[in-house]
């Protein structure tokens, strides 16, 4: 009997081990850069933690804490030069034409600032400051270094050894009070000795009274006075004592320490504008009605463990929501109705493809990133390698080894099962840690930044990177986060109508590249970049795709005026090109790239490049449906329904790739990192292998001629465009190829993608899209739900090598409103289930958000959840619309059960519309050979014992149905 309780007791540990490997980013040593820290956030507050032994470094960020303010930038007079730009593109004179957009379809004065605004009206996203521990024993020596970021959790934890005493530092932002919380304690009682400052290097001051640290600062708006800020520390202790030195605070002798951190900007989100509200005293209001600094070590201890508490509890009711495990060494099929994500025990390390660490770092792995700050004369952030050395040592086993370790392996071909899994978490990870509804959507930088001037000016460019933030929101089961990006595309509208008078002339609202929270919508400073125009209409696919897997058509009814408005600009653009008669957009571009014309000119603007067609096709159906969902513009919907087929189409190259632009042009850049012309492919579904296999092929071949280098973000939409082809195989190289370790930190336009040894993603430099594009991805590869019927498929593009053989998924969210888990094994389905999704999630009570202005909570957007009706079979197609799904994978029209489809793609379920009113919603699905339906009676509902077919099913509301 003991031999079996041993043998259970060794199983369960290392199963608890493996599981370790998919929610720990794992350092031996203390950051030296940004890129070797440990991100946290709750939305709004942000923290990175370096975890120095002789300097600590907390670098603190505020969502809204912008530099700039809003301003004119449209020039009045463009819209005259319109008509003359676009008589010389319909006479094939690009070049004048482009000279001519060049003059004036530009921003009024310096725009961006070219990516430098920092001190221009643009603005720029910027550092709040950092929070410095100096330890009174730093030229100890240490051991037993680890610093761990548990994503499962939000907590992240430094622990070393000194002089005989273990120090632990742990901290979180708090989801609930909306503060950053950080414990620090020794073992040894007393053994706490240390200065505590804050610093911020130009635009702030900081200073020390009534044992709090206290920063205030205000940046500049161009030439006026900007965004005023604010920030407090405020430490308490168990033993010792505190006291004020200049504008440090010195801890002494303490055996535990608390430090609460707030911060706050006045900016209104409701407005989009600065407020008259004085920052302090709002900072000094989410610290209010918590715990004085006076109170004893017992009560802020009480405090302390209730709030670490409650904000996990808070942040893991969306965390767990969808969770995705990979199983090693199985190979028998699960019993039915086992527990979905249940493991067998795993391999607590394998030989196999294992490195060496090496004292000194780890070669061909990541160089340290060195901040350009100095702070009382020492570089800021950078810890010496000899303390490194130190604190290093060899971990045993592969849930000890660093994640910097485990880059490299994987990059060298070794097996790490867990890496891809760790990768999606940290991805859902960073968006519920820096979106927040009623707040400034995750920016470039998502909230993270240590610098004055962030790449970019970390603002929204509205040509892929934003929108691709939140890709994985409603995929992957956090719809509700995508809030900030709807109303932050609402909040342009005012600004993109004047924008739409200006340039253009015309109705309705546009925004073109580049935006930030003051809501620009002009063109940029360079048009060769800065006048692609459908940056707004973009944004309007996800309104557009949170209905569709929502089904809430209160949501939909109130951003239909932000649809139509985008869609009246496009319709009121429109010209007809000579060669075909086909309507198209001009003057514009396709994003950032270059062509070559037969006389040698390399331009940038055109009629027609094929994702304006694409945008403007999607929109265009968008609100053709959502009209009659709602029941009204009946009118302008004919309009558009005759406006469809007339656009210009997707074409076919002479090299058998898709065209980008409307003639087939040479590229200048083959291997460009946009590949804005497979739009059609994803995120739009109107290329699909099963319902337009031409337009599939074209857009492999083009797929194949862009190839799989460039930029982290590009990376990253390469995963979801091969999945979306249903080549797993291809999709999981370029996850491999993502996952490679990167060391550049200068900013590189091509080749240099890859993943920093904190797992942000490296543009480079870092740019949080590649990590959220990832995710997204990696949840094509698993589940689809996309085409005009909006069918699902499990398992579509799973890869064929053995590390992604055998899993399960819970909680992947799919169009029509369904929630699906499901297991594989060796590659085949073995059991799922599929379920109504449950709405309103952001007001359940475990749910609830603090507001804005920190008071109260968050109620979110009214209805959002289950709505009354849904898109049933679509109108017959016409010229330029989608083509009907027909032969493989195709479903039949609405309530129909005939036909056979999904051989070779996966299972698939095609969601119809609504039936039995608020009784359920028909579903139809292409069940795998041998599998059946059942309810949670275990009563048959379908069955395919002869092999795959078609079926169609009620799911009721509240029930759950599943595939065994």
């Amino acid at each position: 009997m003991r031999y079996f309780i041993l043998v259970a007791c060794i199983l369960m540990s290392v199963n608890l081990s493996a599981q370790q490997e998919d929610i720990l980013i794992r350092f031996d040593t203390a950051a030296a850069g940004f890129t070797e820290s440990l991100p946290l956030g709750n939305g709004r507050l942000g923290a990175m933690v370096y975890g120095g032994t002789r300097r600590e470094r907390i670098a603190l960020n505020e969502i809204s804490l912008w530099s700039g303010g809003p301003q004119d930038a449209d020039n009045d007079s463009a819209r005259f030069y319109l008509k003359p730009i676009q008589d010389l593109l319909l006479a094939g004179n690009n070049r004048e034409a482009q000279a001519l957009l060049q003059k004036h379809f530009v921003s009024k004065g310096v725009g961006s600032g070219y990516g430098s605004g920092a001190k221009e009206k643009y603005g720029c996203y910027q550092a709040l400051g950092d929070l410095f521990i100096d330890w009174r024993d730093s030229l100890l020596p240490v051991s037993g270094y680890e610093r761990v970021l548990n994503i499962e959790t939000a907590i992240a934890t430094t622990t070393y050894t000194r002089n005989g005493a273990t120090i632990k530092e742990e901290l979180f932002t708090d989801f609930v009070n909306d503060i950053i919380w950080m414990k620090l304690s020794s073992s040894r009682k007393g053994g706490l000795n240390f200065r505590l400052s804050m610093y911020r290097a130009e635009n702030a001051r900081v200073t020390a009274k009534d044992n709090r640290l206290l920063m205030v600062g205000q940046l500049p708006a161009g030439k006026d006075a900007g965004m005023r800020f604010a920030a407090i520390g405020v430490p308490a202790v168990r033993d010792g004592n505190i006291k004020q030195e200049g504008n440090e605070l010195v801890v002494e002798n303490a055996s535990e320490c608390w430090i609460r951190i707030s911060a706050a900007t006045n900016f209104d989100n409701e407005t989009g504008l600065l407020s008259a509200q004085d920052p302090m005293e709002l900072a000094a209001r989410y610290l209010s009605g918590r715990q004085s600094v006076e109170m004893g070590s017992q009560a802020i201890g009480n405090v302390y463990n209730r709030a670490i508490e409650n904000s996990t509890v808070f942040y893991q009711n969306l965390f767990n929501r969808n969770r995705w495990r990979m199983l090693e060494g199985i190979r028998d099929k699960p019993r039915n109705g086992s527990e979905n994500g249940s493991e067998n025990g795993r391999e607590n390390g394998r030989e196999n493809g294992r490195e060496n660490r090496k004292e000194n770092g780890i070669e061909n792995g990541i160089e340290n990133r060195k901040e350009n700050v100095t702070v009382n004369g020492k570089e800021n952030g950078k810890e010496s390698r000899t303390e490194s050395k130190k604190v290093s040592g060899r971990f045993e086993g592969l849930n000890k080894i660093t994640t910097q370790e485990r880059l490299v392996r994987y990059a060298g071909g070794g097996s790490d099962i867990q890496l891809p899994v760790l990768y999606y978490n940290f991805g859902r990870y960073l968006l519920i840690s820096s979106s927040r509804p009623g707040l400034l959507p995750a920016n470039l930088q998502g909230l993270w930044a240590t610098e004055y001037q962030t790449p970019w000016n970390g603002d929204y460019h509205l040509n892929i990177n934003i929108q691709m933030n939140y890709w994985l929101a409603e995929t992957t089961n956090l719809g509700e986060l995508a809030e900030p990006l709807h109303r932050f595309t609402a909040g342009l509208v005012e600004n993109g109508q004047k924008t739409a008078r200006a340039y253009y002339g015309a109705e309705g609202w546009v925004a073109h590249v580049i935006s930030n929270p003051w809501k620009y919508t002009s063109p940029g400073e360079g048009a060769e970049w800065g006048s692609t125009l459908t940056g707004g209409a973009w944004l309007c696919e996800h309104i557009w795709e949170h209905w569709r897997f929502n089904r809430d058509t209160a949501f939909l009814r109130k951003y239909y005026p932000v649809l139509k408005g985008a869609a009246r600009f496009l319709q009121g653009i429109l010209i007809k090109e000579p060669k075909n008669g086909w309507l198209v957009t001009a003057p514009s571009n396709s994003p950032e790239n270059t062509y070559i014309l037969s006389d040698g000119f390399r331009g940038q603007t055109a009629m027609g490049p094929t994702m304006d067609m694409q945008i403007s096709r999607e929109l265009f159906n968008s609100c053709i449906k959502a009209s009659k969902i709602l029941a009204v513009d009946s009118a302008w919907r004919s309009e558009l329904k005759a406006l469809v087929p007339r656009l210009a189409p997707n074409q076919v190259g002479a090299k058998g790739d898709l065209n980008e632009w409307l003639e087939d042009y040479a590229d200048a850049e083959p291997r460009h990192r946009h590949v804005s012309h497979l739009y059609g492919l994803h995120p739009y579904d109107e290329i699909t292998p099963w319902g337009t296999p031409a337009l599939a092929v074209a857009a492999r071949q083009t797929l194949l001629q862009r190839g799989d280098d460039g930029t982290g973000w590009s990376k990253a939409w390469k995963i979801s465009f091969w999945a979306r082809l249903g080549d797993g195989d291809h999709a999981a190289a370029l996850v491999r190829g993502l996952l490679k370790p990167t060391k550049g930190l200068g900013i590189e336009m091509s080749g240099g993608g890859g993943t920093y040894a904190n797992l942000f993603c490296a543009h480079p430099p870092f740019q949080i899209d590649g990590n959220f594009g990832a995710v997204a991805g990696i949840a094509e590869m698993l589940l689809q739900s996309h085409d005009t019927e909006e069918i699902i498929r499990f398992l579509p593009a799973l890869p064929k090598e053995a590390d992604w053989a055998n899993g399960s998924i819970k909680g992947l969210k799919a169009r029509g409103g369904f929630e699906v888990d499901m297991d594989w094994r060796e590659g085949k389905l073995v059991r799922g289930e599929v379920r109504k999704a449950i709405g309103n999630r952001e007001k359940r009570e475990s749910g609830e958000r603090a507001s804005s202005s920190g008071v109260g909570k968050y109620e979110g957007e009214n209805g959002w959840g289950g709505g009354k009706e849904a898109i049933g079979n679509r109108e017959k197609k016409k010229s330029g619309e989608r083509a009907v799904s027909s032969g493989e994978g195709s479903a039949g029209g609405e309530g129909s059960t005939g036909g056979v489809g999904g051989a070779g793609v996966g299972a698939s379920v095609g969601v119809g519309g609504r039936a039995g009113g608020g009784k359920g919603t028909l579903c139809r699905m292409i069940l795998p050979g041998g599998m059946k339906i059942v309810d949670e009676k275990g009563k048959l509902v379908a069955g395919a014992e002869k092999g795959a077919r078609e079926v169609g099913f009620i799911v009721k509301n509240g029930k759950k149905y599943r595939i065994i």
